[in-house]
């Protein structure tokens, strides 16, 4: 049975060509990411971590959200995001209306 992961198959295949250019592309940011993150002295997760509560309002930015978007349990989340707040790249908000709710934001030093 032909795969989208056999060399032969991909070049026959658009979908296969289409799915292996992806997996190489999405190679190349894995090393981007280890790169940046170790002049940084921040994980590759923490990086995309930061990127996302860069381009999103703290409304959309809760440990269970980046867990649903990233494809990561809450514990692994939560030990990023403690990670980041050390740091003082990021805060926590407890909105007045709804204690219960923590949203996150960058501080100045992470948007830096």
């Amino acid at each position: 049975m032909a795969s989208v992961f056999d060399p032969e198959y991909q070049q026959s295949d658009e979908d296969s060509k289409l799915v292996a250019a992806l997996e190489r592309l999405s190679h190349v940011f894995r090393v981007l990411l280890w790169d940046q993150g170790k002049a940084l002295r921040l994980s590759p997760i923490q990086i995309q971590f930061l990127i996302f509560l860069y381009y999103h309002p703290p409304e959309q930015c809760r440990v269970t959200e980046l867990a649903r978007r990233f494809q990561l349990t809450k514990p692994t989340v939560s030990d990023a995001i403690s990670a980041l707040e050390s740091r003082h790249l990021l805060e926590k908000l407890r909105p007045e209306q709804d204690r219960r709710r923590i949203y996150l934001r960058l501080t100045p030093e992470g948007e830096a």
